[in-house]
């Protein structure tokens, strides 16, 4: 699995399952035919005709068998979109000392809503989101505080190679806007958004999304 959590720059956990696993389409086989009860002393006739509905459903199971094959085999014929062919890499961050309200000028300025914040040898040590800015200044406390105070420390991140169907479902089951992307020497590359996940789906039209 490729999802890990960072807490203050240090990989704590890895890996980590989405809450649902993803399931890929299996062949259905088809069902045997339910055999029929005869009553005794039944006419050839009724027997004939039972025999003629057995063979038209068991034709029917198989025909149903071959379409739900045939989706299973494009299915996975599909070549996957990663999260790397979609993340943003021209990276907005802030430094662990920037005020609360430096980030939220950011923010403004860039049209961001989330910031990973970076220590003084570039490691990501947190994620700042608008939410959090919002908290604390509804709560009178962002005058004179730094980010590293309300940003939060345990960010869950993807790997380059992350399937995109996987990355929504981690945002999805825990809440989140967006997933900083982190190779695997731990060095942020990229981040990927809600918004870019949207963006795959309206530029490439249909997907067959198994999740």
């Amino acid at each position: 699995m490729t999802f890990a959590i960072y807490d203050f720059g240090q990989r704590i956990f890895t890996p980590l399952e989405p809450k649902s696993a993803v399931q890929k389409l299996s062949e259905i086989q088809p069902a045997s035919a339910v055999p029929s009860v005869q009553q005794e002393g039944e006419s050839e006739s009724k027997k004939r005709g039972s025999q003629g509905e057995e063979q038209q459903a068991q034709a029917r199971h198989q025909k149903h068998a071959q379409m739900f094959a045939s989706l299973a085999n494009r299915a996975q014929d599909e070549h996957p979109i990663f999260v790397m062919d979609i993340m943003s890499t021209a990276l907005i961050t802030a430094p662990l000392n920037a005020t609360v309200h430096a980030a939220h000028a950011l923010m403004i300025k860039t049209g961001v809503r989330h910031l990973p914040i970076l220590d003084q040898s570039s490691l990501m040590v947190g994620l700042l989101s608008d939410r959090d800015i919002l908290k604390a200044i509804l709560n009178r406390q962002a005058k004179g505080l730094t980010v590293e105070a309300i940003m939060e420390r345990k960010v869950l991140t993807a790997e380059p190679r992350t399937d995109i169907r996987q990355a929504a479902q981690v945002l999805k089951e825990y809440h989140i806007g967006c997933l900083p992307v982190v190779n695997p020497s731990g060095a942020l590359v990229g981040i990927v958004s809600r918004t870019d996940l949207l963006g795959v789906l309206s530029a490439y039209g249909p997907l067959h999304i198994r999740a």
